[in-house]
């Protein structure tokens, strides 16, 4: 890939994704790190991927993610800690409008599973087709995985009314 291109897509994509990674794991080191990684192995890529760019970026830094953790569990067999919902100083900082820091608070008690789908179809506009194939699972599944999401963020979001 070119450096013009991949710098393009840095400026582009590099927040969206260190926000995926931080809907996922709760610490921003991390997710800077990891988004950095994805970042490093676009440079290996051949020209014609640009129409799939932010797809193939957003699944890379999934699997570094994961890979990381594997590695984590390998070296230190210890439990992980739990993101805290109440850690509103992080959130804010990332959540550019104070309409979705409630929400995001809300999708932090999701199922990891439910926060990753409703992160990508909402905040990336990725199509579930998509979100299909970065969750490793059949489109279908996908949307009944969204399905499930958005009623267990209604019932939160009643809650907390």
């Amino acid at each position: 890939m070119k450096n013009a291109s991949l710098d393009l897509f840095f400026r582009k994509y590099y927040t969206q994704v260190k926000v995926y990674i931080y809907s996922l794991c709760a610490d921003m080191a991390l997710a800077e790190d990891i988004a950095m990684n994805a970042f490093y192995k676009a440079m290996s890529l051949p020209e014609d991927t640009d129409k799939n760019f932010k797809y193939w970026l957003l699944k890379v830094a999934r699997n570094e993610f994961y890979d990381h953790l594997k590695k984590r569990r390998r070296l230190t067999r210890l439990e992980e800690s739990e993101p805290d919902p109440n850690s509103s100083e992080v959130i804010d900082g990332l959540m550019l409008k104070e309409e979705y820091a409630a929400l995001y608070k809300a999708m932090t008690l999701l199922e990891e599973r439910e926060r990753e789908a409703v992160t990508l179809f909402y905040f990336h506009d990725l199509t579930v087709g998509e979100i299909a194939g970065i969750l490793d699972t059949s489109a279908g599944n996908a949307k009944v995985i969204l399905h499930r999401a958005r009623q267990h963020l209604k019932q939160i979001m009643e809650i907390k009314k």
